[in-house]
């Protein structure tokens, strides 16, 4: 989403609208489309992981220098080279971070995603 403009224009309104409501809400819904297995536990904890995980992924694709990459063009890289060899590892901090704070909200007991 960091990278591409047409990927972002169409996940980011997605997330943005199922942020604010809250996933206690959404159970009952939930329930009735899902039952009240497994399955249905793991949709609400991934909605209320999935922001909070892919906000800082969006700042750390976003935040590698279109300097770099043009760079790694003129190296005769490929896009999907320079997404792994210069992208990638730019944007690794805030990828893990982004993943360290969805385990945290994920395993928690008290989390608004349970």
């Amino acid at each position: 989403m960091g990278r591409s403009r047409g990927v972002a224009s169409f996940f980011n309104p997605l997330l943005m609208v199922t942020y604010p409501v809250p996933k206690a809400a959404l159970m009952p819904i939930i329930m009735l489309w899902l039952g009240v297995g497994d399955v249905a536990k793991m949709l609400v904890i991934f909605l209320g992981v999935s922001l909070p995980v892919n906000l800082p992924q969006l700042s750390g694709g976003e935040g590698c220098r279109g300097k770099d990459a043009v760079v790694g063009g003129c190296d005769g890289l490929s896009a999907a080279q320079r997404m792994i060899r210069i992208v990638l590892p730019a944007a690794l901090p805030e990828i893990l971070t982004g993943c360290r704070t969805g385990l945290v909200l994920a395993l928690s007991p008290w989390s608004p995603a349970r």
